[in-house]
């Protein structure tokens, strides 16, 4: 449909648009009033912001901790003593 025949002017179409008033203010209600129920029942996002302060120092030893450092010494002794030996073991 070519709405620039001869002889169309503005007048036409502000003709045309005044015809389906009731189209289009019926649409145009339609879709606000839909945005706006959906935006209504759409679930809330809340935002939330918190700052946490980290201790470096432990409240209370754990044996397993205990422990573990102690093995971590023991290996460590153990190597340094077979770096002491290994050269001495070749000669």
């Amino acid at each position: 449909m070519d709405l620039n025949f001869p002889g169309s002017n503005l007048r036409d179409y502000i003709r045309i648009i005044f015809r389906h008033k009731a189209v289009i203010i019926t649409s145009f209600i339609t879709v606000t009033m839909s945005v706006i129920i959906g935006l209504e029942l759409k679930t809330p996002m809340y935002e939330s912001q918190v700052k946490m302060l980290v201790s470096a120092e432990k409240a209370t030893k754990s044996a397993y901790y205990t422990r573990l450092s102690l093995l971590i010494i023991q290996v460590w002794v153990m190597d340094k003593v077979v770096e002491y030996l290994l050269p001495r073991a070749r000669l």
